[in-house]
């Protein structure tokens, strides 16, 4: 199995396009290729983004940021204080702008921040538990992972 790097990368794999500056993708010995990523810290990360994001959201985006937060139509519609039929419908047009309201942007942005730093303390916490000897001696470099970057 070996490796290619592709820059520049559109994903698809949510309601709406996501660009990876690297993706890498291996390739089995039939010649199959296929994204070689961790989807949690890809979700993760596209709702960091999602946080920072300065424009309208569209429905897929929407769509995108309540299975993150694993809310129900009810729940969501209840964050953004529309009907459970106005939601689907937004939902439904995933290309369609979705225009928020600063009190809807806010309630959406207060959710997410809460849901992804609860992510991001799980993970601090498995590390933690995980760790067996604190003084053990290592000449590794300490790796750090892509930056959020903040516009």
């Amino acid at each position: 199995m070996h490796q290619e790097i592709v820059e520049n990368f559109v994903f698809r794999g949510f309601s709406f396009p996501v660009l990876l500056p690297i993706a890498v993708f291996k390739v089995n010995s039939r010649g199959t290729k296929f994204l070689d990523i961790n989807m949690e810290e890809l979700k993760d990360r596209v709702a960091f983004s999602l946080m920072t994001y300065p424009y309208a959201y569209n429905g897929g985006m929407l769509y995108f940021i309540r299975r993150y937060l694993d809310f129900s139509l009810r729940e969501m519609a209840l964050v953004l204080e529309v009907s459970e039929e106005e939601l689907v419908r937004w939902e439904e047009r995933a290309q369609g702008v979705v225009k928020l309201g600063k009190e809807q942007r806010i309630a959406v942005f207060e959710e997410l921040k809460q849901c992804f730093f609860k992510n991001k303390e799980k993970v601090i916490d498995e590390g933690v538990k995980k760790k067996e000897s604190w003084n053990e001696v290592n000449d590794e470099l300490l790796e750090i992972g892509m930056l959020y970057y903040l516009k």
